[in-house]
């Protein structure tokens, strides 16, 4: 059966076989410390899990630089967070798939 659920993001995850990923948001940690990152997913509650390793890029941060990979290597765009820091500054993420064996390469 296909349903929406919420889940809290890991880098590494199991997810249902063939979930879509919907967007990504903040939820308030009520009992304190910093914010959970959460996503929800279009999931087929009956499918067998798979690991989804999700890729997480800051705006700025250079495509092949030290622990970020080529642009060749990234797939589908998932979404963006926006983190508050203790210092002002607010950091944006960029969320993405791994790029799956036999897809396209960007142009």
């Amino acid at each position: 059966m296909k349903t929406i659920y919420k889940y809290y993001y890991e880098n590494s995850m199991m997810l249902p076989k063939g979930a879509e990923i919907l967007s990504f948001g903040q939820e308030k940690n009520i009992v304190g410390g910093d914010d959970s990152i959460i996503f929800w997913a279009i999931v087929d509650t009956e499918a067998p899990e798979e690991r989804m390793n999700f890729i997480c890029i800051g705006t700025g941060r250079e495509f092949g630089s030290e622990n970020i990979p080529k642009l060749a290597d990234i797939g589908k765009y998932l979404g963006r967070i926006d983190q508050e820091q203790s210092w002002g500054m607010t950091e944006r993420w960029h969320m993405f798939a791994p790029r799956k064996v036999g897809e396209r390469e960007r142009c």
